[in-house]
């Protein structure tokens, strides 16, 4: 059985995932908000 919306909503939590994590530690390394976007 497909199921589209599952996989797409997994796949989007991974990527927003692995970016919150780098977000995290970059806000961390540059201790600034604008780390977290970077």
């Amino acid at each position: 059985m497909k199921s589209p919306n599952l996989y797409r909503f997994s796949e989007f939590y991974t990527v927003s995932g692995i970016f919150l994590n780098r977000g995290l530690i970059m806000g961390r390394f540059w201790n600034s908000d604008f780390g977290f976007w970077i």
